[in-house]
């Protein structure tokens, strides 16, 4: 299956209070179905649980999932 660029591709950052996965879903119930994830200054384990929640949700939303700066990771 082919996929295309996404009309909506959302970003995600940190915001107080909020999480990546969060923020994620609020981004796919909106449309996004393309999500890149960027996460700054958090330690490898951290990065994993943050790209594991974040990935869940895309999953559950049918969205694209990429992994930004992590190529171990990804």
């Amino acid at each position: 299956m082919k996929k295309h660029i996404s009309s909506f591709h959302y970003l995600s950052d940190s915001l107080e209070g909020k999480s990546h996965a969060t923020l994620c879903d609020l981004a796919c119930k909106g449309g996004a179905r393309w999500v890149q994830l960027r996460v700054k200054n958090q330690d490898e384990l951290a990065w994993k649980n943050i790209a594991h929640e974040a990935q869940k949700t895309c999953i559950k939303y049918g969205a694209t999932f990429i992994i930004n700066d992590n190529v171990s990771l990804a």
